[in-house]
């Protein structure tokens, strides 16, 4: 039987930046609509992988709901930045196709 094993590099990584988002979440709480962790979930789905991003973005949510206030919204929080990458992927994938043919067309 095969099994499926994430590699401690990665595992090493996602709880880094979760420890990076948490701490930047908390330290930018008193701050309406800046929120750095948004930009790290995007270039960490870029950079890393789509599975990997929701899962940075859940446990950073699960633990700063633990640390600001644990309610029903935390989910939310979870589907919603979930819902948010998935589109950020497909996305990137469209304009990266796009540009592509841009750029063979010789940009007429």
């Amino acid at each position: 039987m095969r099994q499926n094993k994430v590699p401690v590099k990665r595992i090493t990584l996602i709880a880094l930046l979760t420890s990076l988002c948490v701490v930047l979440r908390y330290a930018f709480g008193l701050f309406p609509n800046i929120k750095p962790i948004t930009a790290i979930f995007l270039v960490v789905c870029l950079e890393v992988g789509l599975f990997e991003s929701i899962l940075l973005a859940c446990s950073t949510m699960l633990v700063t709901g633990f640390l600001m206030g644990f309610g029903p919204w935390v989910f939310w929080q979870m589907g919603t930045y979930t819902l948010i990458l998935v589109v950020w992927k497909l996305a990137s994938r469209f304009l990266a196709v796009f540009c592509l043919k841009t750029v063979k067309d010789g940009y007429r």
